[in-house]
Order: C-alpha cells, then structure tokens, then sequence
C-alpha cells in the first residue's frame, strides 16, 4: 500500500476519532450524570433524578429510599387495584387512588405486587381519594426497599408524565445516537 493512502487513512481515522471523543465530552459536559459505576454511561432517567424536573418540584419521597437508584423505563397511570395486568417492569405508576375510592386497605397488596414485579416505583396523588398515605403502607415499601412517592392532588399528571416521558424519549435518542458513532 502506498505511503501516502497510509498516511490518509490514518489522518482519516484520527479526524474521525477526534470526533467521536468531542462529541462525547459535549454530551458528558451537557449530561454529567451519565458516567454511571465502573465508567460505564447509564442514559436512562433514575428515580433520584424525578425532583429535578420542573413539574416535579413537589414530589416527595416518602419510603423506599434504597431503591432510588433504580431506571425508570416508562410512566403508566394505573387507577384499579388490580395494577400488575398492565405492568412489564421498570415503570413509574401513578394512581390518584379513583378506582380504590376509600378504601386504603388494598394500597398495602398494589405495594406488594409492584415490588414483586419489579416496578420502578409508585406515586400516590394524595388529595381527595387518597387524603395520607397510611403508615403500614410506608412501613411496607420501606421494608422492601420500593420507592414509593407522594405528589399533591393540585399537581397536573399530564404535565409529569409528558415531562418524564419526554426525558426518557430523549435519553434512548442520546444513546441510540452515541452508539451509531
């Protein structure tokens, strides 16, 4: 092979290597929270992350605090006691407590089989079906680390979950597109 081609395909694979390490320091100085454990990059929206979203200002964590670490793979509002018909795993749900009316003594089961099927964790919207969040179901999510969390009625659900969703849509576009370089 000629010298020269040699020498263009090196200056070739260099441009494009320098590239590729501009385009990642962007990301990592737009993102700093994407260098995950072993230098590994983690694009998907953890739970500990939910506060800094505008919408979520008031979220509170009320149990499951060892599990905040956990990825959220899509939100789903789910309002029947009923909730694991309709999960997958790795969803945040929310229920507003509707579809259980008064009765607060199924909140400790829906925990329960949320954790059992590996749900990112639940958001009670406490307001008129919900007025507390009982202290046997804090207790509960505690004891198996699932992150459980208190939003106040007044806050609008489709402004919290277009604002997720549209997070998470944007982290798998980022990683999609790191990964075509």
């Amino acid at each position: 092979m000629d010298s020269r081609v040699t020498a263009m395909k090196l200056a070739e694979f260099d441009s494009a290597a320098f590239f590729i390490l501009r385009l990642y320091a962007r990301v990592r100085s737009h993102f700093p929270y994407l260098l995950g454990k072993k230098g590994r990059d983690i694009l998907m929206l953890k739970l500990k992350d939910l506060c800094q979203l505008a919408p979520l200002k008031t979220l509170k964590v009320v149990a499951g605090v060892e599990g905040l670490e956990q990825d959220i793979h899509w939100v789903h509002v789910v309002e029947l006691p009923d909730v694991m018909h309709w999960t997958m795993g790795g969803e945040l749900l929310f229920m507003t407590g509707i579809g259980i009316r008064d009765n607060l003594s199924v909140l400790p089961k829906i925990v329960e089989e949320c954790s059992r099927r590996r749900v990112a964790g639940l958001v009670l919207n406490v307001g008129p079906y919900i007025p507390r969040i009982p202290d046997d179901v804090v207790a509960l999510a505690d004891k198996l680390s699932f992150p459980m969390f208190e939003l106040p009625w007044e806050v609008k659900l489709v402004e919290v979950t277009k604002e997720i969703c549209n997070h998470i849509m944007s982290r798998q576009v980022e990683e999609k597109s790191v990964q075509d370089i």
